[in-house]
């Protein structure tokens, strides 16, 4: 007999203040770490705390650059010579793929003068029992 297939399920953050009730069935365990290293790696970021920053990553991100050093480089310098970093992130949605996570949400970056909102896509990767960023997306 066919089994029908489970839904989707993602509540918003909102969602999860506002129904605190659900948030135990909804996570079912990897939810809830994968919540937790998002807004850790939100919090080196807007803190300047580079190694913990780049804990965030696998082994060997390179974003859009040529190598794993040139992007740490290039993110170091950015990170660093920006005035105080705020960073928000919102409507926060997990799907999940075949051996990863995407984690998709709305992120208000604010340094100084400079001002940019848009979405960010996270595929993040279970590595030794941590969820690590393996593709980051910006639009």
């Amino acid at each position: 007999e066919d089994i029908p297939p489970i839904p989707e399920q993602s509540l918003t953050v909102d969602e999860v203040i506002q129904n605190p009730e659900q948030v135990d069935s909804f996570v079912v365990g990897e939810e809830k770490g994968i919540l937790d290293e998002v807004n850790a790696w939100a919090d080196a970021w807007a803190d300047k705390r580079l190694d913990a920053y780049f804990s965030h990553y696998v082994d060997g991100f390179s974003g859009e650059m040529a190598n794993p050093k040139a992007w740490q480089l290039s993110r170091k310098n950015k990170i660093l010579h920006s005035k105080q970093i705020k960073i928000t992130l919102s409507e926060i949605k997990i799907n999940n793929l075949e051996n990863s996570v995407e984690v998709v949400f709305k992120q208000d970056y604010e340094s100084g003068s400079y001002q940019d909102v848009g979405r960010k896509t996270l595929e993040m990767i279970k590595v030794k029992g941590r969820w690590l960023i393996m593709k980051e997306l910006f639009k």
